[in-house]
């Protein structure tokens, strides 16, 4: 049996937890925007790689 639905939130609650999540998600996409600079850069070092190879 699944659990009871939570009590609907407040407009302040609703608000209070939206910008909490929002804080959070900017947090994630700077992390990943990281990790893709850092992965953007190895492609670009093994393309360089095989070129002077081929």
């Amino acid at each position: 049996m699944p659990p009871p639905p939570p009590p609907p939130m407040t407009p302040e609650e609703e608000l209070a937890m939206l910008e909490d999540y929002k804080r959070a998600l900017e947090e994630d996409l700077r992390d990943l925007q990281e990790e893709l600079k850092g992965v953007e850069e190895r492609i670009r070092e093994l393309k360089k790689a095989l070129e002077k190879k081929g």
